[in-house]
């Protein structure tokens, strides 16, 4: 995971960065009554996110500065779909989908002639769908900032945040995408997320299977 983490890094330029620990546990989104962080302490924390400070070597892996930690939050979900949908495989399991929280592999086909119909939530009205697909042996992944938030004088502050700052990315509401498996889509919609439309596109077009 960490290994696939480092390749989408350098291939979205270091917008999807498993090194953003330090940035995010400063972000309370959980607490009973969630408060911006220390601007001082976010640029700090900012400064030590940089996935080219992680290395591996045989079956050690290691971060060059003091202070650095990971979060595969943007990654370990869709490995961990992956690995479902492998053990189900092996036990004869031959169609069906795998769906954790929105990161999903559709697998075999329903009543097995039928590909799988999903339906993407529409970010602000979430009784909505914005829009449906046909999904066979494909996975699909969405980052949203709808997912975990907090609103402080009238702003959404999210979960998604920028490696260059700490903060959260403003340039999307939610970011969707298609794959091969849930490890790379989960990556690529955190990548696309933060990257906007534009140069998102760019990148999503510059990549075989992926859409």
């Amino acid at each position: 995971v960490i290994q696939r983490g480092i390749h989408w890094g350098k291939l979205s330029n270091g917008a999807m960065d498993i090194s953003i620990g330090p940035a995010i546990a400063l972000w309370k989104f959980d607490a009973e009554s969630p408060t911006l962080p220390n601007p001082q302490e976010l640029i700090s924390a900012a400064d030590l996110v940089d996935y080219r400070d992680i290395f591996i070597e045989g079956s050690s892996i290691g971060l060059t500065q003091t202070g650095m930690s990971l979060h595969l939050g943007a990654i370990a979900k869709g490995y961990a779909v992956d690995r479902a949908v492998e053990i189900l495989k092996f036990f004869g399991i031959n169609s069906g989908i795998v769906n954790a929280g929105g990161d999903l592999m559709a697998f075999g086909s329903k009543k097995g002639t039928k590909p799988w119909r999903i339906g993407l939530q529409h970010p602000r009205r979430p009784e909505e769908i914005i829009a449906s697909l046909d999904l066979t042996d494909k996975a699909m992944a969405t980052s949203g900032d709808y997912q975990r938030y907090f609103i402080h004088d009238k702003k959404r502050y999210h979960h998604i945040l920028k490696p260059e700052d700490g903060w959260p990315s403003d340039k999307s509401m939610s970011a969707t995408v298609i794959a091969d498996t849930v490890t790379d889509a989960d990556a690529l919609s955190t990548a696309l997320f933060i990257l906007g439309d534009k140069k998102g596109i760019d990148l999503i077009n510059s990549l075989e299977g992926v859409e």
